[in-house]
């Protein structure tokens, strides 16, 4: 059934979600709604909704399409279909900017849908929904990454809402620490009761806080009524004034939130990555008859014991090679091809961690890697030689320095080495990142999309920039697939459990101790400041945090992806090929499979990078 005759939007859309791509029909009235799911829609489940509806045999009749145009209907939607790929790719921020969305394909444009259709409704309300993007995306990142508010409005199958909840109530303790450290040191306490003449008291200042110029005592000479309990003492702190009290209460909170935001970081961290994580099967001694707990507790932190990091960086250094030409698989062995240079580097006998057998490898790879970039600068070089068109020459010294500042080719060949080095290193780790994290996990979607990422790591040559998209990436794997804790070692968890105990015994018994020491009218206006400095957390300072993440940090991307658009779409202007980048280093049948289970032609990229694979799909209509 064509989304024209469907009777909803709605219809389509959980009729091609339930059933992966069937007809709209098998989701109208008489057939039985799915059962809905607790776990909140995420970006990967929009973006199935939307392929479905460019899957939808209806969706060229629903369309104007022009004569020209009507022919390659399949291609306008393969196209729209890359597009969403590549903007589901792209940071929440910048897939919903309107100066990144001006460089796709306006489909609405080229194919304007017929008046009373579903896909008709779809591109009216989509006007608006695009001038509410971002407050919407505001609103959405507050509710799932806020501390607080998480825990009412998402469900994660791996992150209980009572585990959520003790995450908040330990961010209120070491919140309510940090107030009593601040007004130690804002207010010192008892400073004036141990003086017994009026001189001392009236000349006595406070070492620490905002006002140490400022008398911080007054001599009662005769004793008053509001002496409750002795010994009453005629030297008491001064009371300030309306004005000053707004300035120390306001100093007090953002001390409190200075000290309080490093400690509550550490506590999640340290609960989050250790804590909360299962024991690996080898230190679990009580699985085992003949298990000791001594072992098990000072057991080897060696990475190398076949980890899941260890094994991906493993696979991806081999395709390294293998695309180099540097070895060659034959039945499952691997047999030197040209290891003259190979044979020069020890391999470790005890890899210290991921990141250093990846730099193995790196090192494995960096003469013949330098080889064929200097074989791409020679091109450019013969080619600025035979040309006199000044434009030409001139798109030939972009690509020139565009070629030095990804590798350095024209500096000292000890810098230029290190910097092959360090680029392969890169490449080998997110590489492996995609082999960990998605390659046996997620859909074919979300495999798709972590592609079209690995193509865009590609074109960010400054380490800012990839740090930047690599810290947007890591977010959107734990929003979206909300994958189980790694096993730890039994020793990292028990001196993990240590920790998290001191970080919040200490500061409870810190606060019984200032509390008991404490008048009720101290502790009443140190109560009110602790109000103030958790209302500044929970509706300043977090919110602030998340769009600072999620809105200003990818700002630094801005540039390159409006000026690059989609990636994959881009031409190789060289003819030495250099398979060195991280989308080459993933193996490229299973790159086949994947969009072969989307329907889709691999990019274009993909297929003249490196030349590794032939697509199973090929043709001109992408």
């Amino acid at each position: 059934a064509s989304i024209a005759s469907a009777p909803s939007n709605r219809s389509v859309v959980s009729a091609a979600t339930s059933t992966g791509g069937a007809s709209a029909a098998s989701g109208g009235s008489g057939a039985r709604r799915p059962k809905r799911s607790r776990r909140p829609a995420t970006r990967i489940d929009r973006l199935e909704q939307r392929m479905a509806l460019r899957r939808d045999p209806g969706w060229a009749s629903a369309r104007r399409l022009p004569d020209h145009v009507e022919a390659e209907a399949d291609a306008v939607s393969t196209v729209e279909q890359h597009q969403l790929l590549v903007q589901a790719a792209l940071p929440p921020y910048l897939e919903e900017h309107p100066r990144v969305r001006r460089r796709f394909l306006d489909v609405d444009e080229v194919a304007p849908a017929e008046e009373g259709t579903a896909a008709h409704k779809k591109a009216s309300s989509r006007w608006w929904k695009r001038r509410t993007a971002l407050a919407r995306l505001s609103y959405n990142l507050i509710k799932a990454d806020h501390r607080f508010f998480n825990v009412p409005f998402v469900y994660r199958r791996h992150e209980s809402r009572p585990t959520r909840v003790f995450l908040a109530w330990a961010t209120l303790v070491l919140i309510f620490w940090a107030e009593a450290v601040a007004a130690l040191y804002v207010s010192p306490y008892r400073l004036c009761e141990g003086l017994k003449s009026e001189h001392n008291c009236l000349e006595a200042k406070a070492p620490t806080g905002l006002f140490t110029s400022r008398g911080q005592c007054e001599w009662h000479e005769n004793r008053d009524s509001s002496c409750r309990r002795e010994p009453c003492d005629k030297c008491r702190d001064r009371d300030p004034s309306a004005s000053q009290e707004t300035l120390e209460n306001s100093w007090e909170a953002f001390i409190c939130v200075l000290v309080a935001l490093p400690c509550v970081l550490l506590f999640e961290y340290v609960w989050l990555t250790w804590v909360r994580a299962p024991v690996r099967e080898k230190d679990r001694f009580w699985a085992t008859r003949d298990g000791s707990w001594l072992a098990a507790a000072t057991a080897s932190e060696d990475p190398a014991d076949d980890s899941e990091d260890v094994r991906a960086v493993a696979a991806a250094g081999a395709h390294l090679l293998e695309n180099l030409g540097q070895v060659v698989k034959r039945d499952a062995a691997v047999v030197g091809a040209d290891l003259s240079d190979a044979l020069r580097v020890p391999q470790p006998e005890r890899v210290a961690s991921a990141a250093a057998l990846a730099d193995w490898y790196a090192v494995l790879a960096s003469v013949p890697c330098a080889r064929l970039v200097l074989r791409r600068r020679r091109e450019i070089e013969d080619a600025l030689d035979e040309s006199e068109d000044p434009a030409r020459r001139q798109h030939l010294e972009f690509l020139r320095r565009d070629l030095d500042r990804d590798w350095h080719c024209d500096r000292a060949p000890r810098n230029f080495v290190r910097r092959v080095t360090t680029q392969l290193s890169a490449a080998i780790l997110l590489a492996a990142r995609y082999e960990e994290k998605f390659k046996q996990h997620g859909s074919a979607l979300q495999r798709s999309a972590a592609i079209y990422q690995l193509l865009l790591v590609q074109f960010l040559d400054k380490p800012t920039e990839r740090g930047v998209y690599r810290r947007c990436m890591d977010m959107d794997f734990e929003r979206d697939l909300d994958e189980p804790i790694k096993p730890v070692s039994l020793r990292a968890k028990v001196v993990a459990c240590f920790v998290a105990a001191f970080l919040i015994v200490g500061p409870i018994a810190f606060l019984l101790f200032f509390g008991r020491n404490m008048t009720k009218s101290e502790q009443w206006d140190w109560w009110k400041v602790a109000m103030f400095a958790i209302a500044l957390i929970v509706f300043v300072v977090e919110p602030l945090r998340i769009l600072f993440l999620n809105f200003v940090l990818p700002k630094v991307l801005l540039p390159k992806i409006k000026h690059y658009s989609d990636p994959a779409q881009i031409p190789m202007p060289y003819r030495t090929r250099l398979p060195v980048f991280a989308v080459d280093l993933v193996d490229p049948a299973h790159v086949v499979e994947t969009f072969d289970g989307l329907g889709l032609p691999p990019p274009r990229r993909l297929r003249e990078s490196g030349g590794v694979f032939l697509p199973r799909i090929s043709g001109g209509a992408d």
